[in-house]
């Protein structure tokens, strides 16, 4: 499973929620326009036309960073943090986890409390094919984090007077659990505790939860695909 693409479609719902996008700055506008290409990038079956799209959303992202430092202008580190938990998100889907790991890493720095962050840390701290960027126990620490944060968010969501905003708010947590559980499987997997690994996938709404569980049986931690030579 290609978890990047999925790890976009749910980013996207978290770029929506944050107050700070109905403002008319430069964070919105370039995380906006950049999502529009990753858009486009996730539809295209064409690999080079992918790589195309996603290389211009970073670039988008990395100006926008840019902009910001030399403008001398003063956001708060919520509003900053989408600009690297995207710019992570093009890194990732263009293998390039360790890149993808600084963004990750400033963006859960920002704000830790988005979910985003923790899992795709935790996915490259298990998974990632460098073994200089693996850490079973650190990636077991950032999926714990995740989950973490989605439960609170759940807990939030339940307690909501207002119906309306309740509904809106489990509707806009919806992937996330098998998200965390993924992370979950694979960093215990990494850290060599498979039984774990298993017991996390059974009865999970994560995609190919069943080849996974076999994979774990073969006591084969999960792996990320390999970043494509030049």
């Amino acid at each position: 499973m290609r978890i990047t693409i999925a790890a976009i479609a749910f980013s996207f719902v978290l770029f929506i929620q944050d107050d700070f996008c109905r403002a008319e700055d430069e964070i919105t506008k370039a995380v906006t326009s950049a999502k529009r290409v990753m858009e486009e990038a996730e539809k295209s079956t064409d690999a080079k036309v992918k790589d195309e799209k996603l290389n211009e959303a970073r670039s988008i992202l990395t100006n926008a960073v840019n902009k910001i430092i030399a403008s001398g202008k003063v956001y708060t580190d919520e509003e900053l943090a989408p600009l690297y938990t995207f710019r992570g998100l093009c890194n990732y889907d263009l293998r390039d986890y360790e890149k993808s790991l600084k963004d990750f890493t400033q963006s859960a720095k920002l704000n830790p409390e988005k979910i985003t962050p923790w899992v795709q840390i935790s996915m490259i701290k298990s998974s990632a094919p460098d073994d200089k960027l693996r850490d079973g126990k650190e990636a077991l620490v950032a999926a714990e984090r995740a989950t973490k944060v989605f439960l609170a968010a759940w807990d939030a969501a339940m307690k909501e007077k207002d119906p309306l905003k309740g509904l809106q708010g489990i509707g806009s947590l919806g992937g996330y659990q098998a998200m965390c559980v993924e992370a979950l499987a694979a960093a215990h997997a990494e850290a060599g505790d498979f039984k774990a690994a298993i017991s996390h996938l059974k009865g999970s709404d994560v995609k190919n939860a069943n080849q996974k569980i076999e994979q774990y049986r073969d006591a084969k931690p999960n792996r990320l695909p390999v970043q494509s030579k030049k």
